[in-house]
């Protein structure tokens, strides 16, 4: 089985380059630029962004789409670790649900994201704000979701420790 610590710091590490790279690969250099990537503002300046940084965008929704990819991993080895260790409950299933529903919606953000670097996508300000929006939702609420369902049930440190305690719910606590 693959290290916890080693997926989380891939995870994590991915997650910090994909946001670096719409940080500092694009051609405006200014911090100023950064709030075009703020689906609620002006959809114009947003489009530009899109359509003036495609290489970034790229870029960036490739390392996003592999931190979501890392994530699936992380939580199956969490899981597979967890049913290792003998724990039986509903928790367990609920955490796999959980982080393959994060993991999907940081997917989905990230294919979106690479649709955004494509010429075609960016010339309709509706189209390059729809994708927006999606982009948001998806690594947004969608994955704050997931998310809050597999944190609670499979925490790194208790597991890296081999010991689940059973807390006042009753699941991996």
């Amino acid at each position: 089985m693959p290290s916890l610590v080693s997926l989380a710091a891939a995870y994590t590490l991915l997650v910090v380059a994909s946001v670096a790279a719409l940080a500092f690969l694009r051609h405006d250099a200014t911090l100023s630029g950064m709030a075009a990537l703020n689906p609620f503002g002006p959809p114009e300046i947003s489009r530009h962004f899109f359509s003036t940084n495609p290489e970034a965008v790229r870029f960036s929704a490739l390392l996003d789409f592999a931190s979501a990819i890392a994530f699936a991993i992380y939580t199956a080895t969490t899981v597979a670790r967890l049913q290792f260790l003998g724990v039986r409950h509903a928790g367990v299933q609920t955490a796999f649900a959980g982080g393959l529903a994060a993991s999907g919606g940081l997917s989905a953000a990230g294919l979106f994201l690479w649709v955004l670097s494509v010429p075609e996508a960016v010339a309709s300000v509706p189209v390059a704000r729809a994708l927006h929006f999606l982009i948001f939702l998806c690594g947004g609420p969608a994955f704050a979701l997931g998310m809050g369902c597999w944190l609670p049930e499979c925490r790194p440190p208790v597991i890296s420790r081999g010991c689940c305690q059973s807390g006042s719910s009753g699941l991996v606590s």
